[in-house]
């Protein structure tokens, strides 16, 4: 509901990590068991290869309080290539809120650019 109050059509939805987990610690305990939680398919540069594919218009990280390694990772690389992140909200430790829990009606704000 996000893309439609911002005027767009589609959502292309891309997941830092191809584990999935409800509890961030289940992630972690994960790749603690030596699973690939990223998953083969699912690299940063598979994913600006589907931004470009597709010609988004907007990119919105929202993965919430990664520890500070994919998600880090990913806005540098990102950034890197040219692409503005934003997100709905910063956290305390300045990574992009994750949307279950944020109030509706918010706007994309600048994450990794000025």
């Amino acid at each position: 509901q996000y893309v439609r109050s911002w005027g767009f059509g589609r959502l292309l939805m891309l997941n830092a990590f191809a584990y999935k987990a409800t509890l961030p610690a289940d992630l972690y305990a994960a790749r603690a068991r030596g699973v690939n939680i990223i998953g083969a398919e699912n690299s940063s540069r598979h994913m600006l290869t589907l931004l470009r594919d597709f010609d988004v218009a907007k990119t919105v990280a929202c993965w919430g309080r990664l520890k500070r390694d994919r998600g880090w990772i990913l806005r540098d690389e990102f950034t890197a290539y040219g692409v503005k992140l934003d997100c709905l909200k910063k956290n305390s430790d300045g990574s992009p809120a994750h949307p279950l829990y944020l109030p509706w009606g918010l706007l994309p704000e600048p994450w990794n650019y000025a």
